[in-house]
């Protein structure tokens, strides 16, 4: 795709494109699953989602969706939302802890979504190819969502597949880098991003307790896009560095995709 499709526009053009409800949805399906297997999505995590998913949709690009570690499959419902006509969502889960809820996630989504492509993988993820999750019929995926085991032999392994299916303006996203059980996941982004120097991937967001990744290229173009959307005089962003690298670090806690929609119509 072209850097230059992605571009900023309001948050009003952007929801009057495609009006998704991602936080309405995601509390309808946290009604229909049970807290005792646990996973959730913060508010943060769904305010990017949404953040990505309308940014690629008025951008014009296009690719199917994928996550790994689905477990209830409440982060995988809003990447679904998101799906473009011709589209499909891969979620990859072997359900070694919890095999009582492998067909869970599939049913669920399409009781919110309706009949749409979900295509679920009930397997470990390192014997996963990355041609696995490519089709003929899209270029890769554009959003690609890892949360499975956070040791860092297998997030190093999933970050690897991410990078070779991802599209060129495809962004990964890395859960728990930020909290005390994602040692994992920070050194395995360290070994991959800076020890064997994989410079086909950058840093671009740290929010909340994940870290979001693209190419290079397209870094400044998803950052500016952000700023546009989301910064606030109450509501400090910031324009830190990881290892030297640039990268927006905040927290948007406080509002809701509604709640920020009527800000921007005031």
């Amino acid at each position: 795709q072209d850097k230059g499709r992605i571009s900023p526009r309001s948050y009003q053009e952007m929801t009057d494109s495609n009006d998704i409800e991602f936080s309405q949805e995601l509390k309808q399906f946290a009604h229909l699953t049970s807290m005792e297997f646990g996973g959730g999505v913060d508010k943060d995590s769904i305010l990017v989602a949404y953040f990505l998913l309308q940014t690629q949709l008025n951008g014009g690009i296009r690719g199917d969706l994928a996550e790994i570690g689905v477990k209830q499959g409440k982060y995988l419902s809003l990447l679904a939302a998101g799906m473009n006509e011709g589209e499909c969502v891969f979620g990859i889960d072997p359900y070694f802890d919890l095999p009582q809820i492998k067909d869970h996630a599939e049913r669920f989504i399409k009781e919110l979504l309706g009949d749409i492509d979900i295509r679920m993988m009930i397997q470990d993820s390192r014997d996963l190819n990355a041609q696995d999750l490519r089709r003929d019929e899209t270029p890769g995926i554009r959003i690609f969502h890892i949360d499975g085991n956070h040791h860092e032999d297998f997030v190093y392994n999933d970050l690897a597949i991410a990078d070779k299916c991802l599209v060129d303006a495809g962004v990964i996203v890395h859960d728990d880098y930020y909290h005390f059980s994602g040692v994992g996941v920070s050194s395995a982004l360290f070994r991959y991003l800076i020890q064997e120097n994989h410079t086909n991937l950058a840093p671009v967001f740290a929010i909340g307790p994940k870290f979001y990744l693209c190419r290079p290229g397209y870094v400044k173009a998803y950052q500016d896009c952000f700023m546009q959307y989301f910064d606030r005089p109450d509501r400090p962003i910031f324009n830190a560095h990881w290892l030297g690298r640039s990268v927006i670090s905040c927290s948007l806690t406080q509002l809701s995709p509604t709640a920020l929609r009527k800000q921007e119509e005031s």
